[in-house]
């Protein structure tokens, strides 16, 4: 209106006419059409007085269109492909008040990017590639409520990265990222924030109190961390603490910390003593409270007994330790459960810690298997023993009966005609040989015959023992063979 009231005061000075007048002004509300309609290309653009949208979701963009309007107040570019954020995508966009990045593969932000964005609220960059925050990242964000830094890669945040909007962050979500460490001076000047969500990292320590001063804090998840205490904090007194935010009350705290590996001792005896809803938290140690749902056990199993001895286990050996006693007290300011440190001893362990084992099992093991060694060596020397008696007795036993049977062969009982001659040895080249005469079966039967008579007609009155019986057959077998 005040550019049409304008171009009236123009044309009047240089004496226009009431059509030309209107013509100017056709123009002008053309002119002002044209530039509201004006949309990067396969982007949807809504113009819905007095807000400006556009929305560039799952188009392949690689990089944030140049040609943006720059009074844009919602810009949507989600589900792209977008890897870097440099300052000239978003420069004078003053008028933007909700940026969404979220699921692109944004891994760099130059710094200074949203500088000119001094009236943004809403912040997505969830789902990307981010690694680091340093203090130049996200400077200029003065009037910042809602940041959703969830399912990146960072693993470092820098103390200054929030420092432009610590009064004015509502929401801040870390979850599922690298953290082990977290700018926890920054966060406990988070005066105006609502729900922090720090859930699925690698926390493995929370400071003392560092909560006390976020007076507006409904939601705190600290769920699958590696926390193995949670310090007690005068917040979580303040207000009634719950497990869930489905039927708690407006003024009360919603705490989740499962899926940490808690040391359920005196040190969470104040967290114990809270009023809230079982929300299945698992101790991991002590190894008598380990796998027990925290709100069921007692508050006597979780105080050791009083007594000035401690057993100590699973140390590794070569090690410097340092055993503190703490002392569980109500505290009469706050009424709050505290621990307050009663003294400390150092000691070490051995160098080789395999000395102060027993050995038993060891020594028994050894010696069975020797004593079953030298049975079965023993056990071997003995039947070779035996085999060599056996072999022996075998081997004289031949040689006595072989000198009986020459003894024997060599006796005379008077003169040559009627000694007892004992055949010459045989070989086996005389079977079939030409060089023997051969001699008609009749004449040997009847020279045998004769040699019989006559040797046994000689032989009268003398007994004569047959040493082998089987010598006989042999020689008759050899005769037909030869025949």
């Amino acid at each position: 209106m005040d550019r049409l009231k304008d171009l009236r005061m123009l044309g009047r000075p240089l004496g226009m006419s009431a059509p030309m007048e209107r013509l100017l002004l056709c123009l002008a509300l053309f002119s002002m059409a044209s530039y509201a309609m004006l949309c990067p290309k396969r982007c949807t653009c809504q113009n819905l007085l007095p807000s400006y949208t556009v929305l560039c979701a799952k188009t392949g963009l690689l990089f944030v269109p140049p040609n943006i309007d720059r009074q844009t107040a919602e810009l949507r570019l989600m589900d792209n492909f977008i890897t870097t954020l440099r300052h000239q995508d978003f420069a004078n966009m003053s008028s933007l008040i909700h940026l969404t990045l979220s699921r692109n593969t944004i891994s760099q932000i130059q710094p200074y990017a949203f500088a000119d964005l001094q009236d943004l609220h809403a912040l997505h960059l969830d789902a990307n590639r981010l690694t680091v925050l340093d203090d130049t990242h996200l400077q200029g964000l003065v009037n910042l409520r809602h940041l959703i830094l969830s399912n990146n890669q960072l693993h470092s945040i820098s103390d200054g990265a929030f420092q432009d909007f610590l009064e004015t962050l509502e929401d801040l979500d870390l979850s599922y990222n690298n953290l082990v460490d977290v700018p926890w001076d920054t966060i406990a000047m988070l005066a105006s924030v609502n729900t922090l969500s720090l859930d699925h990292n690698l926390i493995e320590f929370v400071p003392e109190g560092i909560f006390s001063n976020l007076h507006k804090l409904a939601r705190l998840d600290m769920t699958s961390n590696k926390l193995k205490k949670i310090p007690p904090d005068p917040l979580f007194l303040r207000i009634p603490v719950y497990a869930k935010m489905k039927g708690s009350p407006l003024t009360a705290l919603v705490l989740s910390f499962g899926g940490n590996p808690l040391h359920c001792n005196c040190e969470l005896v104040w967290l114990r003593r809270l009023t809230r809803e079982d929300d299945l938290e698992t101790c991991a140690s002590p190894r008598d409270l380990a796998g027990k749902y925290f709100w069921t056990i007692r508050e006597e199993e979780m105080i050791p007994a009083s007594h000035k001895l401690f057993l100590l286990s699973d140390l590794a050996s070569s090690r410097d330790y340092e055993l503190c006693v703490l002392a569980v007290y109500d505290d009469g300011i706050t009424a709050l459960t505290a621990t307050r440190l009663v003294g400390c001893v150092s000691f070490s362990t051995e160098r080789e810690f395999r000395h102060c084992r027993s050995i038993h099992d060891q020594f028994l093991g050894g010696t069975m298997i020797i004593i079953i060694g030298g049975i079965i060596v023993a056990s071997v020397l003995v039947f070779i023993f035996i085999l060599l008696m056996k072999y022996k007795l075998h081997s004289q036993h031949y040689k006595l009966k072989a000198a009986r049977v020459s003894n024997v062969c060599s006796q005379t009982n008077g003169g040559q005609q009627g000694a007892v001659s004992c055949p010459p040895p045989r070989s086996s080249s005389s079977l079939g040989s030409s060089s023997k005469p051969s001699v008609p079966l009749g004449s040997d039967r009847q020279e045998g015959s004769h040699g019989l008579e006559g040797g046994y007609g000689a032989l009268k009155g003398t007994t004569v023992v047959d040493l082998n019986p089987e010598y006989g057959k042999s020689v008759k077998e050899d005769d037909s063979i030869s025949q």
